[in-house]
């Protein structure tokens, strides 16, 4: 079990708000192995490379959690496809938005990146006032620093959340800067999920393909996470996410198989229709532990 809380920062950055991961080993024996605190996202790729590698090739079944979104509310795969790469439709929808957002986000080893550019190109080239936010030293013209469709592009029409975030009390995907805002680690984990994807054989994006958990020999297992689902009660670590990815990766190291497949296969989707839980298993994504 890894559990990786995942950081936007645009500089090397230790402590609060930065990259943290917690790694469980369960067997014969359960303990907490590690909780590491990477400075930038490009040593987070190496660790998690290396780690996820050495599991896999031991046999090891492993789940890897990150506390970023997986995807966009429905819709956003289309808009992106037309934009980016015209009439290439041999991907899935989760995988163009994957793979289109890896090939325009720069993410440089110091943590400099270009995701409010992206952001910026995105909508200029969807026509669509998607993304907003960013910072008041920089100006985009087809990025606004507030909610306010920059001229000439269109309101996005498009949720605001997805179906799996629609009761809880968070920030949409879509914006990218500002208290609580989530929109800028979505931006920069989508192209840490292609890569592990690619490094990684075995590895699978839950809930957009199947998992192999139960086959023999080893397996890797991509899922979203939220920890404030699982980190309750009191806070044991100076650093909140520190306790958090920590107190996540503890609980669900210690569920037996049979509740692995409830995590797996949520009660709330038998309430769904057809087509919403096309849009969720399809494009969207799900909350690893959402009922």
């Amino acid at each position: 079990m890894v559990i990786v809380d995942w950081s936007a920062a645009a500089s090397p950055k230790r402590g609060r708000d930065s990259i943290w991961i917690a790694h469980v080993a369960t067997g014969e024996t359960f303990e907490l192995k590690a909780i590491e605190n990477l400075a930038t996202r490009t040593a987070a790729l190496q660790w998690l490379r290396q780690q996820l590698a050495t599991l896999s090739n031991m046999g090891r079944h492993v789940v890897c959690g990150f506390d970023f979104s997986f995807g966009y509310p429905a819709g956003y795969a289309n808009l992106l496809q037309s934009a980016f790469s015209k009439g290439d439709c041999e991907r899935t929808r989760f995988e163009q938005v994957l793979s289109i957002t890896a090939s325009l986000i720069s993410d440089a080893p110091t943590n400099a990146n270009n995701r409010f550019a992206v952001a910026n190109m995105i909508n200029a080239r969807t026509r669509t006032a998607l993304f907003w936010g960013h910072p008041r030293t920089q100006s985009f013209p087809s990025l606004s620093p507030t909610k306010t469709a920059p001229p000439g592009l269109e309101r996005n029409e498009l949720r605001d959340f997805r179906h799996t975030e629609r009761d809880l009390r968070v920030k949409s995907n879509w914006q990218l800067l500002g208290a609580g805002a989530v929109g800028s680690q979505v931006l920069m984990g989508l192209p840490l999920l292609e890569a592990l994807r690619r490094s990684e054989r075995s590895a699978t994006l839950w809930p957009f393909e199947p998992h192999h958990l139960h086959e023999q020999g080893g397996t890797v297992v991509l899922a979203e996470v939220w920890p404030s689902m699982f980190a309750t009660g009191e806070q044991t670590h100076v650093i909140r996410d520190a306790w958090q990815v920590a107190t996540t990766a503890q609980f669900l190291g210690r569920l037996s198989p049979t509740k692995w497949t409830e995590l797996f296969a949520p009660p709330s989707w038998a309430t769904f229709t057809p087509q919403e839980l096309e849009e969720i298993i399809g494009e969207e994504g799900w909350i690893l532990g959402k009922p």
